[in-house]
């Protein structure tokens, strides 16, 4: 079931971990998803997991510094680490990658990963 949180999130909106380019990742990729823009769907939604997880780990309490530059694998794994993420959300958003990965990396039309190749 798809929910508009836009409505619950009242005139003035929340606060979403990650900012503005966050905010703006979540509401993109939903409108995505609800055009049926899949492309789109996929490359926001890797996007918006890595600004959120990575908010959420250098704003606890303990906060865990990150590098400047990180990759979606370090994120998933510290999230997982220390409870933000379960053995199986990990798994998923690997799936995620997975299907982003093709997208914006280039890929001989022989790779495995390249989309023309994939059912």
């Amino acid at each position: 079931m798809l929910s508009d949180l836009s409505r619950e999130l009242g005139l003035s909106g929340a606060m979403i971990a990650g900012g503005t380019i966050a905010y703006r990742a979540w509401t993109e990729a939903r409108g995505s998803f609800i055009d049926g823009r899949s492309v789109a769907t996929v490359l926001l939604s890797q996007g918006l997991m890595e600004h959120l997880l990575a908010s959420h780990l250098e704003g606890r309490l303990d906060p865990i510094e990150l590098p400047d530059r990180v990759s979606a694998k370090v994120i998933r794994g510290t999230a997982r680490e220390v409870g933000l993420i379960t053995i199986e959300e990990e798994r998923k958003l690997e799936e995620l990658e997975g299907l982003r990965n093709p997208l914006t990396h280039f890929r001989h039309g022989n790779h495995p990963e390249h989309s023309i190749n994939k059912p």
